[in-house]
């Protein structure tokens, strides 16, 4: 029998620590993270790593999450994005309505183990 592959989850996100530490976290809920600290490697590597759920950081200095979300989504219509920020989804660093119907969901930094599990079992 053959052994079953984990999930491979792609995450973006330009603080180091922040990567290291969802990583970590994502590896520990028993899926297979793949980090990348600069949207633009994420996006060069993303049709060889066919990943299974992205999480992308909302802003980073070089391409703000959105602008990546939509080159992804332009590359494959299927990919299931979820947005990461340390801003909530409402105030005015967060979501428009066009942003809102390109992603799968939204969750605000600090991220509890127990809530990035819930939105991955709902999104996958």
């Amino acid at each position: 029998m053959k052994p079953i592959k984990p999930l491979q989850i792609l995450i973006v996100d330009d603080e180091r620590a922040t990567l290291d530490a969802l990583a970590n976290l994502t590896n520990s809920l028993g899926y297979k993270a793949i980090a990348f600290d600069k949207p633009e490697e994420a996006l060069e590597n993303y049709e060889n790593l066919s990943p299974d759920l992205v999480l992308m950081d909302r802003n980073m200095p070089e391409m703000d999450g959105i602008a990546c979300t939509e080159k992804i989504l332009a590359e494959d219509g299927q990919a299931k994005i979820v947005i990461i920020s340390g801003y909530d989804p409402e105030g005015p660093d967060g979501l428009d309505d066009h942003s809102r119907k390109l992603i799968k969901g939204y969750l605000t930094k600090p991220i509890e183990a127990r809530h990035l599990s819930r939105m991955m079992k709902q999104v996958l």
